[in-house]
């Protein structure tokens, strides 16, 4: 399985490359569940999702999104659905008026590279790249971005361990769609209908008793 580097508290890459968070933790509840046996890898999130499609690694835990869905397949029940937003200065006024991805052409807008949420529903042709989550946050407090579109919970503990608590808020936006984690796998991993029939049914009954790791963290 594959995740993200540097996206804690979701995931993260340990010094011997393996990666830790919620969603490993998460997977590994549902693999004990149905008798499968998962390690885990981080790196930076585009590297990720290219080894997934050319075959270095046979699975994530993301979103849907339309480019993935070219060579991957995904269980049906999302592990969690999250909210999405806008990280921006505590004194931009701006925020609350945003009633659409029309209206956010305004704004100096900025996101990560192979972000599937922002390629499938934002407009990329609007977007600085940077390669990570932190750097957004970085800019978005020294004036140089206006707004970076993400789940609240992708930035918070970021924005504190980085210290901007006083620099950067969070606004929902209704008008976005949610983001969601979805396990998936590759297209041409052996017996992949199998394995995400188990990992369907196990999921299934996880989210409604609420027992994953990921949906504890969601909730506080």
């Amino acid at each position: 399985m594959g995740y993200a580097d540097m996206v804690w508290a979701f995931s993260r890459r340990n010094p011997d490359g393996t990666a830790s968070g919620l969603l490993v933790d998460s997977i590994n509840v549902l693999g004990e569940k149905c008798g499968l046996d998962f390690t885990h890898f981080a790196y930076p999130w585009a590297r990720t999702q290219e080894m997934v499609k050319v075959g270095l690694l046979d699975g994530f835990c993301t979103s849907r999104v339309k480019e993935r869905l070219e060579y991957a397949d995904f269980c049906s029940t999302p592990l969690s659905q999250t909210t999405f937003g806008a990280f921006h200065r505590k004194e931009d006024t701006r925020i609350p008026d945003i009633t659409s991805v029309k209206d956010m052409r305004a704004l100096r807008q900025g996101t990560y590279h192979a972000n599937g949420y922002a390629l499938q529903f934002l407009e990329m042709g609007q977007m600085h790249m940077e390669s990570n989550t932190a750097s957004l946050l970085r800019l978005i407090a020294l004036n140089a971005l206006d707004i970076f579109v993400a789940a609240e919970s992708d930035g918070t503990r970021l924005i504190a361990e980085l210290g901007l608590q006083d620099k950067i808020d969070f606004t929902p936006l209704s008008f976005l769609p949610k983001g969601e984690f979805c396990f998936g796998l590759r297209k041409t991993f052996p017996d992949a209908q199998a394995v995400l029939a188990k990992m369907e049914a196990v999921t299934r009954v996880a989210v409604k008793s609420r027992e994953l790791p990921l949906l504890q963290y969601s909730a506080r």
